[in-house]
């Protein structure tokens, strides 16, 4: 399997992971975290061919590859962000 089908594939799962979660959990998310959702239902419907990559296609996919794992720890961040206490207290 092409690395770019294997990208578009975990897009796929990731949205659909996140998809069960339900409308709550996007409410959680800050803007970069819906981007990088937007991001990756893109990367998700892209066509991918099976041909062998040119260098310059194969440094590009590593790089939406890097972008991948880096959005995707920001979104896991954001679920795990405490929610916001009314009137800045903590309850113990």
């Amino acid at each position: 399997m092409p690395c770019s089908s294997a990208l578009r594939d975990w897009a796929q799962g990731f949205l659909y992971g996140f998809g069960l979660a339900g409308k709550r959990a996007a409410q959680r998310l800050s803007v970069e975290g819906r981007e990088a959702l937007q991001d990756f239902y893109e990367i998700a419907q892209l066509e991918v061919d099976a041909g062998d990559l040119a260098e310059d296609e194969q440094q590009a996919l590593t790089e939406i590859e890097e972008y991948m794992r880096v959005a995707a720890m920001l979104v896991y961040e954001d679920m795990h962000a405490p929610a916001d206490r009314e009137g800045g207290h903590e309850l113990h």
